[in-house]
C-alpha cells in the first residue's frame, strides 16, 4: 500500500455529524479496504463502534480508505482484521479514523458527542489487543463475576 497517496479528510464535521468507516468483506490477513462516509448521528444507517487500546502511537500501519492511505496505530488494523466479515460489509465508528485527529476543533466537538455516538451504535466492540493467556483468564473471571459464563 506504500504507493497510495495520503488520505485527507474532507471539510470539518458539523454539529450532529459523524463519519462511519465501511470495511469491505474479506478474509483474515488480507488487506483491509475501506471507505469513509459522513452522516447525521441521529439518522445514520446502522453502525457499530469500537472502543480499544490505541497502543504504541509510533507503531503504525496504513489503512486503505477510498483508495488513499491513512496512517493509524497497529491496534486499529488488528481489531478490524478480527471484526470484518468474509461476506458482509462492516460499518463501524472508530475515533482514530472517523475523527480528523489533526483538527483540534473537530476533535473537541466530536468528543462532546461520543456519548451519543456510542449510544446510537448497534454494538460496541472492546479491543484490548490480540489474545493472550493472562487476558483471557482475567476476562473469564469477569464473566463469572457478572454471571455471563
Amino acid at each position: 500500500m506504500g504507493n497510495l497517496p495520503p488520505y485527507t479528510y474532507d471539510e470539518r464535521l458539523q454539529g450532529g455529524e459523524l463519519r462511519v468507516l465501511t470495511v469491505m468483506a474479506g478474509v483474515f490477513g488480507t488487506p483491509l479496504v475501506c471507505s469513509l462516509d459522513r452522516a447525521r448521528v441521529l439518522s445514520a444507517k446502522p453502525f457499530d463502534a469500537l472502543s480499544y487500546v490505541w497502543g504504541d502511537r509510533s507503531n503504525t500501519v496504513e489503512l486503505q480508505i477510498d483508495g488513499k492511505a491513512l496512517v493509524v496505530t497497529t491496534s486499529v488494523c488488528e481489531a478490524l482484521q478480527h471484526l470484518r466479515s468474509p461476506q458482509e460489509l462492516l460499518h463501524i465508528w472508530i475515533d482514530q479514523v472517523c475523527i480528523n485527529q489533526d483538527d483540534i476543533e473537530e476533535r473537541n466537538a466530536q468528543v462532546q458527542q461520543m456519548h451519543t455516538i456510542y449510544q446510537r451504535a448497534e454494538c460496541t466492540y472492546i479491543w484490548f489487543g490480540p489474545a493472550q493467556p493472562r487476558l483471557e483468564s482475567a476476562l473469564q473471571i469477569v464473566l463469572q463475576i457478572c454471571g455471563g459464563a
